[in-house]
């Protein structure tokens, strides 16, 4: 096998998962802010399969950004920072996995919700809404602290990163900057998604920046890593 190819997995998995968490996001016709209510259902009806598509890029780009930083664990040299970058990757894939659980509740009733209520009053749409507050609570739930266990993860990450002398020192300074602002965002304003939007696009930039640093790193699986 190529002995570039475990970088260049890592680097364009980190490129893929950013376009796709920031590109289904930009990409969706309507954003629920905390509870859904019967003008997001109407609105979702009007671009049913958009929003059906795009949330599941969107969820995707989580997924994929779990295995990027499982990647990343494994390509990193054995040196003293490994101890930082592994831990904190294994903490932001917990939490994109939780951000995930979260998103999935959006889309099913969105979707389900929008297809079941086609030409329905309302009322109808208004009862429908209602029924799903206390579910919307635990998915929200899901949501927040997947985005503070992403921002935890990120500040450990970026001390590892900045540690290591591997990369660029910009790349674990702003990864931890990015962690904090998540986790301060989250538990200072925690029932308003629109604080955490410039939170959220840092991110998804990041990502891509890391995947580029990574594509023109000299990071190369050791000799004991590839026995």
């Amino acid at each position: 096998m190529n002995q570039n190819f475990p970088k260049n997995f890592t680097g364009w998995s980190f490129i893929a998962a950013a376009l796709m968490l920031w590109g289904g996001w930009m990409l969706l016709p309507v954003h629920i802010n905390i509870y859904f209510t019967p003008e997001n259902i109407l609105a979702i009806q009007d671009d049913l399969t958009l929003y059906l598509w795009m949330y599941r890029l969107h969820i995707f780009g989580m997924i994929i950004t779990i295995g990027a930083m499982a990647a990343l664990g494994t390509i990193f040299p054995r040196t003293p920072s490994r101890v930082l970058v592994n831990p904190g990757a294994a903490v932001i894939s917990t939490g994109m996995a939780a951000s995930a659980l979260g998103s999935a509740f959006f889309y099913q009733f969105g979707t389900s919700g929008a297809y079941d209520l086609q030409g329905m009053p309302v009322e109808v749409i208004g009862e429908f809404v209602d029924s799903l507050r206390l579910d919307t609570q635990y998915a929200g739930c899901f949501m927040r602290f997947g985005r503070v266990f992403t921002g935890l993860g990120l500040v450990i990450l970026g001390i590892g990163l900045w540690k290591s002398s591997l990369f660029p020192s910009w790349l674990g300074i702003t990864a931890l900057l990015i962690g904090i602002a998540a986790m301060a965002v989250i538990m200072a304003i925690p029932t308003n998604d629109l604080f955490y939007y410039p939170v959220f696009y840092l991110k998804a930039l990041w990502f891509a920046a890391a995947g580029i640093t990574i594509l023109r790193s000299q990071l190369h699986l050791s000799a004991s890593d590839q026995e």
